[in-house]
């Protein structure tokens, strides 16, 4: 079967006699299409932004032998506990951007 043929086969149809005449009618399946934007924000309550320490401060020397210069390089190290208020928000603005008329699936 050719590829004309396949996809006019796609295309189903019904066909109804009566005193009036004949009557056709058809079903197929078609795509429609549309884009999709999506708009985020993200808001933070700086005046609600809580830091607390937590646990034990941890100090220790960057190395263990003498120093030839005079100074000593420490490694400080505290694990915070921060409270962030955050606001989420989005906004989406959809728009019909075509159809495909060529589906290749039937209709059922």
């Amino acid at each position: 079967m050719d590829s004309k043929l396949q996809k006019e086969n796609l295309v189903q149809h019904h066909q109804t006699v009566d005193k009036n005449g004949c009557t056709k009618t058809i079903k197929k399946n078609v795509s429609v299409v549309a884009s999709v934007t999506v708009k985020p924000t993200v808001r933070i309550k700086d005046s609600e932004v809580k830091i607390k320490c937590s646990g034990p401060l941890h100090v220790s020397r960057r190395k263990k032998e003498i120093s030839k210069k005079d100074e000593c390089q420490l490694i400080i190290k505290q694990d915070l506990c921060v409270k962030i208020p955050m606001n989420f928000k989005a906004k989406a603005e959809v728009k019909a951007t075509g159809v495909i008329c060529n589906s290749e699936k039937p209709c059922n």
